[in-house]
Formats: C-alpha cells, sequence, structure tokens
C-alpha cells in the first residue's frame, strides 16, 4: 500500500470530474416507446414524470386519434425534454422539443401539441423547406406571412386532435382565437433567436 506525507492534490479534482460525469449521465438518458426516442433531462423537467405522462399521451393519441398517431411515428424520431418546446429540424432525426410549461399542461393539451409539432416536421419532409424557407426571403412582411400560414395550417391539425382527445373547451377556444403569430414574442415581424429565447413554453 502506498502512503504520501503530502496530501495528492489532485484527487479531489479526480473526484469532481467523476461527479460531473455522474451527474451529466443522471440528468439525462434515453428508452424507446412505440420505436421513437423518449429523451428525458432533469434540468427541464422530472424524467420520471416526463416518461409517465409522454406514455400517457402516446396512448391517448393512439386510441382517439389513431391516424395522426400513425403520421407521428412515421415522421418523429425523437421527443425530448427540453428548454422550449417546438419542431427541431436540426437534430440527426427529427425531434419534438417539450419545455416545461408545455409538459405541465393537461395531458389533451400535450398530445395536441405532439400533433401540431409533427405537422411542422411533415411539412420539412415533404417540401425540404424549413418554416417554408421563410428565413430565405428578404421581404420581412412575406416571410412573418409564410410562417404564419404554417402555424395556421399546424393549429388547425393540433385543434382537430384537441378535440377527438377531449380538450376542455377554454382550450378549444384558446386554440380557436390563435392568428398563427404566436412565435413573434417582441413582435417585431419576425421570428429570430430573441423570440426563441424569449419563450416561455
Amino acid at each position: 500500500m502506498f502512503f504520501s506525507a503530502k496530501p495528492l492534490r489532485f484527487v479531489p479534482l479526480l473526484i469532481l470530474t467523476g461527479f460531473l460525469f455522474a451527474s451529466t449521465s443522471l440528468a439525462q438518458s434515453e428508452f424507446k416507446l412505440d420505436g421513437i426516442i423518449i429523451e428525458t433531462n432533469a434540468k427541464h423537467i422530472d424524467p420520471v414524470a416526463f416518461k409517465a405522462k409522454i406514455t400517457l399521451a402516446f396512448e391517448l393519441l393512439k386510441t382517439k386519434a389513431p391516424n395522426d398517431y400513425a403520421t407521428m411515428k412515421s415522421f418523429i424520431g425523437k421527443i425530448r425534454a427540453y428548454q422550449a418546446s417546438g419542431a427541431n429540424f436540426n437534430e440527426d432525426i427529427m425531434t419534438i422539443d417539450i419545455a416545461k410549461a408545455t409538459f405541465d399542461a393537461s395531458l389533451e393539451w400535450l398530445t395536441s401539441v405532439l400533433a401540431h409539432e409533427t405537422t411542422h416536421i411533415k411539412k420539412y419532409k415533404d417540401t425540404g423547406k424549413k418554416f417554408g424557407d421563410a428565413h430565405l426571403l428578404t421581404d420581412k412582411k412575406a416571410a412573418l406571412q409564410i410562417m404564419i400560414n404554417e402555424e395556421l395550417d399546424c393549429n388547425k391539425v393540433q385543434l382537430a386532435v384537441l378535440e377527438k382527445v377531449g380538450g376542455a373547451k377554454y382550450e378549444i377556444d384558446y386554440l380557436r382565437a390563435q392568428k398563427g403569430d404566436h412565435f413573434d414574442i417582441d413582435k417585431d415581424g419576425d421570428y429570430d433567436m430573441d423570440d426563441y429565447k424569449g419563450r416561455k413554453w
């Protein structure tokens, strides 16, 4: 056995490094549900709660809106807990991000959001365009309208699913009243990183 008269100063660093790796692995994990990867992240949503509620949302969508469930299975590769909700085209596989505010809404609303974000990704896979490639336009007003039109299309799908799964009247009325511009958080007529960072959902 080795003894040292002086403390080994690197030992605490090694312990700390190991702790950080362990914390990361504990905070984030994956499992598959009907072939779709479900990624938990304790930084954003309690992993046990996320797994349980997403599983219930899958079952609700499968039983009450089977065609929409089949569409989700065809186009979505991952659903993950994240800082903001949305359709994520920038991953290796098509991903739906779910933020805590969206997750904490009713089960029916969460289920309808899965259909909404699936529709965004389906549009991208069908056309090769992200939000109609609005970001490529120099005409700011025209770009905004393209994005609004896509949101309204996705809201239409979401509304139909929300009604099928038994959404509350106030949720249905709220969704019907949307004008499709909810993504423009700062109301400056475009969608950019300021809007993304400003999301509370």
